[in-house]
């Protein structure tokens, strides 16, 4: 091989001196690969003058000696200079020999202060998934071979075999890219911290994390217990809570959930989860709550829900379920919150409902149900009962219904009423009364207003009412909502609704008022009053937003 250059000076690089040593120098000298060895004291110092060669000065009076002279000096001069050369290669090879041995043998300092490339590089393998999920496949040439060998030991590994164990390795399913993520740095995957682990994983990567609102920590190296939304035991790694409300979550619920044995709450409202309820969650048997408020859950309620040990909240509202009340409602005997409204559902409310003897909230509200109420529910401590809207039909309402005493909530909107129940009177402890859609035909009793102080929203809407408002309304000091919209009633707003100072919405539109508002309710303005006459905050106005009256102000009515 042929010699560094910095083995020689430059001025020793002619053809003419280098050509007899070559043999030498490709014996003697070893090849690099390291340029960075080349220390500063053997750096090119520049050609030499003219008139030097090797040191020795040139003079005039040798060029002109006679030839006999000149020859032999000549041929001792050229002698002189081929030992100067081997001496100056000698001397070249010794300091290249001796730099070599000053250098310490440990590896590049480059690769100490430098994370070590992924084996698998999950982020990688997702973006290349993005758009096959869940059911597509990866090629064979996207697996490095260390990263297959690496996710083959998780699998045989693995104690507790999920469905996913029969999947292609290639396969861009949820789980796969999850058990991907921890090949990076797990060779067993037995351990509950790593199934934790995997499962969280899944589940970011089967719901879209990428698109998350917050996501703070989720797939980095921090104890799974400091990911946003994860709640854990108290000095443990134990997963107890799964808090991902409002958070864009999309997708179905990933099967794997169920390994988080300790979960004892999974609340995800007000997303956009799709796909069926899986059955498997039945197995969860430390689960108490179940908060899935808001999503776009289809098919029927699992029956197994009802037979899980610890569940005592159901929230499956506002989603598109369809299907009956799964007559195995009446296995889950400490059920104390059902809240299912705003559904698909059809049949009946099946009379083991009585089964539930905790049972203190029942939402059934805009569904599709039919027959009437079950007189089990009477047995019932109930505090919450919606069932506006709901297919069922009230031409009487129940006398025990009145013997709630303890009922905060009441919804009976458009269940067929044809008179105002003044029996309403009775529940005292009444937060929320929505009776709107349903036929009164009457006034607002005065004596029914006076026995509900703790009353805080009050629906009337569409209901015939006709008279005044009562002036006994101002009693109700905590009213935050009034909506007696498209009535008949008449005369004027009470200056009484002034005492209101937590009110903060008032619907009055389409009634036969006459007058002018009076500046006791403008004034609420000043208090909490955010929406009279347009829809909340929204910059939209109701048509006829006062009902008949006149504005005072510009400042009181802001729909004039």
């Amino acid at each position: 091989g042929q010699l560094p250059v910095w083995v020689f000076p430059r001025r020793l690089t002619t053809p003419t001196v280098i050509a007899p040593v070559l043999p030498v120098q490709a014996e003697t000298v070893p090849d690099s690969d390291d340029d960075n060895l080349i220390p500063d004291d053997l750096e090119d110092p520049g050609d030499p003058p003219l008139n030097v060669v090797f040191g020795e000065p040139v003079s005039p009076e040798m060029v002109h000696a006679n030839t006999t002279g000149a020859n032999k000096r000549s041929r001792s001069l050229l002698a002189t200079a081929m030992i100067v050369i081997v001496a100056a290669i000698g001397t070249g090879i010794g300091l290249g020999f001796g730099v070599r041995k000053q250098q310490p043998e440990s590896k590049p300092t480059i690769v100490q202060d430098e994370e070590k490339d992924p084996i698998c590089d999950p982020k990688n393998l997702l973006a290349k998934c993005t758009l096959k999920m869940p059911d597509g496949l990866l090629s064979r040439t996207d697996i490095p071979p260390d990263c297959k060998r690496r996710y083959d030991q998780l699998r045989d590994n693995w104690a507790h075999p999920p469905e996913f164990m029969a999947l292609d390795y290639r396969a861009c399913h949820p789980a796969n890219m999850a058990m991907y993520s921890l090949a990076e740095g797990n060779d067993v995957y037995d351990d509950p911290i790593t199934v934790n682990r995997f499962v969280l994983t899944t589940f970011f990567f089967a719901m879209h994390g990428n698109t998350w609102l917050r996501k703070g920590k989720w797939l980095s190296k921090h104890s799974v217990c400091d990911w946003y939304g994860i709640n854990c035991t108290s000095g443990t790694n134990h997963i107890v809570g799964i808090d991902l409300q409002k958070n864009r979550l999309k997708g179905a619920i990933p099967t794997e959930l169920v390994l988080l044995t300790d979960l004892t709450f999974f609340g995800a409202f007000e997303n956009k989860i799709e796909g069926t309820i899986p059955t498997e969650i039945a197995t969860m048997s430390s689960l108490e709550t179940i908060d899935l408020e808001g999503n776009f859950l289809q098919g029927s309620i699992p029956t197994e829900l009802f037979s899980m040990p610890s569940i005592w909240v159901i929230g499956l509202n506002f989603n598109e379920l369809i299907g009956t009340i799964p007559t195995e409602i009446g296995l889950a005997s400490n059920l104390e919150l059902l809240r299912i409204d705003s559904n698909s559902l059809v049949g009946t409310i099946p009379s083991e409902i009585g089964l539930c003897t905790k049972l203190s909230g029942l939402g059934v509200s805009v569904n599709t149900l039919e027959g009437s109420l079950p007189y089990e529910l009477q047995s019932l401590p109930l505090e919450e009962f919606e069932i506006g809207d709901s297919g069922i039909s009230l031409n009487q309402i129940p006398p025990w219904l009145w013997r709630y005493s303890h009922l905060r909530i009441l919804d009976l909107h458009k269940t067929g009423i044809q008179y105002f129940p003044t029996e309403i009177g009775l529940l005292t402890d009444l937060e929320l009364m929505v009776l709107s859609n349903n036929r009164f035909r009457g006034t607002i009793p005065p004596s029914v207003i006076l026995q509900l102080p703790k009353l805080e929203k009050l629906f009337m809407e569409k209901c015939e009412l006709t008279g005044t408002i009562p002036s006994e309304i101002g009693y109700l000091t905590k009213m935050q909502s009034i909506r007696l919209s498209e009535n008949s009633l008449t005369g004027n707003l009470p200056t009484e609704m002034g005492l209101l100072t937590n009110l903060e919405e008032l619907r009055v539109f389409k009634n036969d008022f006459e007058g002018t508002i009076p500046t006791e309710v403008c004034d609420l303005w000043g208090s909490r009053l955010g929406a009279f006459g347009r829809l909340g905050d929204v910059d939209r106005c109701f048509p006829d937003p006062y009902g008949g009256l006149e504005c005072p102000t510009r400042f009181c009515c802001q729909c004039s």
